[in-house]
């Protein structure tokens, strides 16, 4: 019986990919709430180093998918249980956090908004434009 192993590069591959995405999402979003006062975030610009990812055919890093991203803080939230104080927005290729108590306290979120889009609700342009497409 003989078994093919892998290549040093896929090894390489999916390493870069285990280490880089554990409980990242999580320390990001806490370190967001508890130790920063920003009232938002894009994700790639504010932690580029933490969310790539190595490109099999070329080697090079490269910013993980805008949905990959998104999927990742929302999970991050409920895990954390503070889903409810942020709003997780994925748009035009970006993963944008909001903390809603901080718009709130400067004045950018005001009521109509907190009506519509306030209290972690998250939304996805994909899966929109998706339902749009669908309908």
């Amino acid at each position: 019986m003989e078994i093919k192993g892998l290549s040093p590069e896929k090894i390489r591959e999916l390493r870069a990919k285990k280490k880089g995405s554990k409980g990242v999402y999580e320390e990001k979003l806490f370190f967001l709430l508890n130790d920063s006062d920003e009232p938002g975030v894009d994700v790639v610009e504010s932690w580029p180093e933490a969310f790539t990812q190595i490109n099999a055919e070329t080697g090079k890093r490269e910013p993980k998918l805008a949905n990959t991203l998104y999927q990742g803080f929302v999970k991050a939230a409920e895990k954390l249980e503070v889903a409810d104080q942020v709003d997780i927005m994925n748009r035009e290729g970006h993963v944008f956090i909001l903390v809603m108590s901080r718009l709130e306290e400067q004045g950018i979120l005001d009521e109509a908004t907190a009506a519509t889009n306030g209290n972690g609700a998250h939304s996805d342009e994909t899966a929109e434009a998706d339902a749009t497409t669908e309908a």
